[in-house]
């Protein structure tokens, strides 16, 4: 294995990659961005702030760029997806249709003034305790979701379509100060299965908890439409975020979450001939999972580890039937310095090479997207 930076800048935040692969072995990445306000900041002060670049920028956007393809770092400049004015954005999610059409799915946010916020909703509160000042504070800001929204590339990534977000989940409508929801949240793979591309979402549901939402589309450009509500029969219920969705080489639809409430822990999802959808509580932490389905068949899912040592792990599944917790482990990275990183994207290279990429946070409190370049073989 081999690590490499594929995209540092010392004036933003970068963390949530995803690849897709192009024609001739090119790579696509799309990474979401923030201000990091650090280079403002007293030089005595800049340590002590890590937090300053905050996930939550109101200036966020989804950046784009091909890779070269020996040294797989960014061949030109950053472009930078089509905005709403209105709006922040987060993770980008892509995949690349069996017409070469580039889907990309990602959602928004819609921040408050210090002024509205408390008019509107509580503030949600990042607090440093080793930050300068009295109370430590140093980040507060109110918003509402926006949404999750597509937008597709007919031509590598070089153009994008109009945004179009996801209609309206079962039973939401607009009341005063609360927008509709569309969709909730998205990150998470994208698949082509039944002929219909197929993403999840997740936002709170039945009981408070998050929930997932299946929405399809019968063409890569949609429209989408809401398909199903995805919620876990466990006991004590728990919140299921970030959703990932992959087929199989025997054509089952599987899934893949992040959860809350279950210590960290995996939970997986199938869909039988039937329509419905076994699920699994695995013992397996992530944060949160990817799959991708190899050439050969076999399933590699990478994740997160945000418990010491931190770093990027992963799992080789031979056969779609396989349990993630009865194949094993195998650590990429433990050598991270916080728990600030994951969400790992993986592709694969010429000559059964994989890059893995995700997001750490370096000691100075830098976010930037890493790689590592493993073989397959390693896996087995």
């Amino acid at each position: 294995m081999r690590h490499l930076t594929l995209v540092e800048d010392p004036r933003f935040h970068c963390a949530f990659p995803s690849l897709v692969r192009l024609d001739g072995g090119r790579l696509l990445l799309a990474f979401r961005r923030g201000r990091d306000p650090r280079w403002a900041l007293p030089a005595a002060l800049r340590k002590s702030a890590t937090a300053w670049a905050s996930h939550w920028d109101p200036r966020s956007h989804v950046c784009v760029t091909e890779l070269d393809q020996k040294t797989l770092l960014p061949r030109s400049d950053l472009s930078i997806l089509p905005m709403d004015p209105e709006v922040a954005d987060q993770d980008p999610s892509m995949l690349r249709t069996r017409d070469g059409t580039i889907v990309l799915a990602s959602f928004s946010w819609y921040p408050f003034t210090s002024a509205a916020a408390h008019a509107v909703l509580p503030p949600s509160v990042t607090e440093v305790p080793d930050s300068p000042g009295a109370s430590g504070i140093i980040h507060i800001m109110s918003y509402i979701s926006w949404g999750a929204f597509v937008v597709t590339s007919p031509d590598e990534g070089r153009s994008w379509s109009k945004r179009s977000y996801l209609p309206l989940i079962p039973g939401s409508s607009d009341e005063p100060r609360v927008r509709a929801i569309h969709g909730g949240a998205q990150r998470g793979s994208l698949c082509e299965h039944d002929g219909k591309i197929k993403l999840l979402t997740y936002c709170r549901g039945g009981r408070e908890r998050f929930v997932a939402h299946l929405y399809e589309a019968e063409t890569p450009r949609g429209p989408f439409h809401h398909a199903s509500v995805m919620e876990p029969p466990f006991d004590p219920p728990l919140d299921v975020l970030e959703p990932s969705l992959y087929v199989t080489r025997d054509g089952l639809l599987r899934a893949l979450f992040r959860t809350s409430g279950a210590d960290d822990r995996i939970v997986s999802a199938y869909m039988d001939a039937t329509a419905e959808w076994t699920w699994t509580l695995h013992d397996a932490k992530g944060h949160p999972s990817t799959p991708l389905v190899l050439s050969d068949g076999r399933t590699l899912i990478t994740y997160g580890y945000r418990h010491a040592p931190f770093g990027i792990r992963a799992r080789l599944l031979n056969e779609p039937s396989q349990n993630l917790d009865d194949v094993p482990e195998h650590i990429l990275r433990d050598d991270l310095p916080t728990t600030d990183i994951g969400y790992p994207w993986s592709v694969e290279l010429d000559d059964s090479e994989i890059l893995v990429a995700y997001y750490v946070t370096t000691k100075d409190g830098t976010r930037r997207i890493e790689g590592t370049i493993t073989d397959v073989v390693a896996f087995s």
